[in-house]
């Protein structure tokens, strides 16, 4: 079971009138010199208690064990550790964009000012480290992915968007985090975003979706082998205005291929396209937006997207059949504060519950978690929220369910924060 400390756990319940609080964590510390406990199963302590340094008194404590929890889904109930010792440390200049390893043990930041790639481990706990290893990229690297392939012997690969030299690179990351550089391929003119296929195979390296703007306005397909080497482009269509944001839908099929959204900003539209086994797009449906889409991203299921509009100051979820068609208005939608520039979904998922996602907000230094039922209706008000550093530009959310990362443009760090299901 995965080992955290009362600090890290959640404050789900508080009944005043019988002052009995409902936490859940994996480890347990009484306040003071108290001894650490596992939590196996639900217990109930009638002493003080630490929660993210706070100690709460009176009464009694039902522990819930963590883990159990975390895999059946539901709405999230808070964020902890606005700034907790070890979450947050410097980065390049202008993180731009950040992404999990598929094991959650690193996250890769891409630093658009002083154009590197840097890795950075991440603990059980959430602690970050300092910068494990730096790499040059192109001028103005503006997105960075993950492979989801990975070795816990030989580790995997990184791909980097880098806008003003119109290349795509792909980077070696070994077990350890160090980084090589691997190729570089010309992808259209000016790419923005790039993401990488779904499919895992110990044959293919998958495929890496970018998307083209300043009045490029191209998505455009190239195929990665098994040692991380890029080919040239295998298809090539046009988008709506100023694409800013491209993501892989999470379902794959060996025999029909997968799907990706495009969110285009200078048109407010939003987009998906059948990427076929080869890599050949089709374009399959586009619906309307609010104001200036910067960051789209897909449901676990592949039933949902949900997209961040920068200057109508709200995210908006959207259906999407298998076959890729979305609906032709939002499903819901809901305010976020100002300047909300990325979001990401939870890859938990209830079928009873639904899911959850995280959004930063660039004009209030914030970010937020929401839920999202199964008919894909976003909760009323926040579940979650927690102040990052300034401007807040790329979060991204942990493949594991507990952490969400965010990069601060305003002030060149990375932060880890603690989120979990119930």
């Amino acid at each position: 079971m995965q080992k955290l400390t009362l600090f890290l756990a959640l404050l789900l319940i508080s009944d005043t009138a019988q002052a009995t609080k409902t936490v859940v964590a994996d480890v347990i510390k009484p306040s003071g010199t108290g001894t650490k406990t596992t939590c196996t199963k639900n217990v109930v302590i009638d002493k003080d208690f630490d929660v993210n340094g706070t100690t709460h008194l009176n009464g009694k404590v039902v522990i819930k064990p963590l883990t159990a929890l975390k895999k059946t889904g539901g709405a999230i109930k808070g964020l902890l550790n606005t700034d907790r010792a070890g979450t947050r440390t410097a980065t390049g200049s202008g993180p731009a964009s950040v992404a999990w390893s598929p094991l959650s043990n690193f996250v890769a930041v891409a630093n658009q000012d002083s154009n590197n790639i840097q890795t950075f481990s991440v603990n059980a706990l959430g602690s970050i480290s300092a910068a494990l290893s730096s790499q040059p990229t192109g001028n103005v690297p503006t997105s960075v992915t993950w492979s989801p392939n990975w070795s816990s012997t030989t580790g995997g690969f990184i791909a980097v968007a880098n806008n003003s030299d119109n290349t795509v690179q792909t980077f070696k990351v070994d077990a350890s985090g160090n980084l090589t550089s691997v190729s570089s391929q010309t992808a259209g003119t000016f790419p923005y975003s790039v993401a990488w296929s779904p499919n895992k195979s110990a044959t293919t390296g998958g495929f890496l979706a970018v998307v083209n703007n300043d009045n490029a306005n191209t998505v455009e397909t190239l195929s990665v082998d098994t040692a991380g080497n890029l080919s040239s482009v295998i298809s090539s269509l046009t988008t709506g205005a100023s694409p800013l944001s491209v993501a892989w839908s999470p379902i794959w099929s060996t025999t029909t291929g997968g799907l990706i959204a495009v969110a285009n900003g200078g048109d407010n539209s939003l987009q998906t396209f059948a990427v076929d086994t080869s890599g050949h797009l089709t374009l399959v449906s586009v619906a309307t937006t609010a104001s200036v889409p910067d960051s789209v991203a897909w449901a676990p299921q592949g039933n949902f997207v949900a997209v961040s509009n920068q200057d109508g100051n709200n995210i908006q979820i959207f259906t999407v059949d298998a076959s890729g068609h979305l609906s032709a208005e939002a499903k819901s939608a809901q305010n976020v504060g100002a300047v909300p520039i990325s979001v990401t979904w939870s890859p938990t998922w209830s079928a009873l519950l639904g899911g959850n996602v995280a959004v930063t907000s660039s004009g209030t230094n914030t970010v937020q978690t929401f839920s999202v039922d199964t008919s894909g209706n976003l909760s009323s008000s926040q579940t979650g929220y927690a102040n990052t550093g300034s401007f807040p530009f790329s979060v991204a959310w942990s493949p594991s369910g507990l952490f969400i990362t965010v990069t601060n443009t305003g002030s060149n760090t990375v932060q880890i924060f603690n989120a979990s299901t119930i």
